[in-house]
């Protein structure tokens, strides 16, 4: 527990100075609240997907292959088209994806597909968690009633560390 408190607190904006440590964080917090999130047993198959549109990602997301979420293998998919997020079960979506951003989330409205952006208004739109950056630091927002709808459960003690939690 206190490596993810470390994660999302103590981490310093200096760590943005190199723009592929700003996306490691991101991918790595993406990570590990996924980690900390429940899916029903029957919506993962042999697999779990992580998706994203942003093809500056491609390499740090593709860090996770090989790592587990509930025993399920991690596979990466650069997305397309918005229509391609029933494949996922964690959707990431960049500040550059704005312009497919309402489009995307409409198609995973009703999906067990948790959502994540650093894209300012995230959770406004429908999203369920946004990142943003508070005195340096990178911290998270969460729609807790869109993650509710869906059907996934954030653990409590992450809930504890957001800076915002709108039930």
């Amino acid at each position: 527990m206190r490596l993810i408190l470390t994660l999302f607190l103590l981490v310093p904006w200096l760590a943005f100075a190199e723009p592929n440590k700003g996306i490691r964080l991101k991918v790595a917090l993406s990570y590990n609240l996924a980690k900390f999130t429940h899916w029903p047993d029957s919506l993962v198959n042999e697999a779990f997907t992580f998706c994203y549109f942003d093809s500056s990602y491609t390499d740090v997301f593709s860090q996770l292959k090989g790592k587990a979420i509930a025993k399920k293998k991690i596979k990466t998919r650069k997305l397309d088209y918005s229509e391609e997020v029933s494949t996922c079960q964690v959707l990431y979506l960049s500040k550059t994806d704005q312009p497919a951003l309402v489009s995307t989330l409409l198609a995973a409205q009703n999906l067990p597909t948790l959502t994540l952006s650093d894209s300012p208004g995230f959770l406004s739109l429908g999203g369920m968690i946004e990142f943003v950056v508070v005195k340096n630091k990178m911290r998270f927002k969460v729609n807790n009633t869109r993650i509710k709808q869906v059907d996934l459960n954030l653990s409590s003690k992450v809930l504890k560390l957001a800076l915002e939690v709108r039930n």
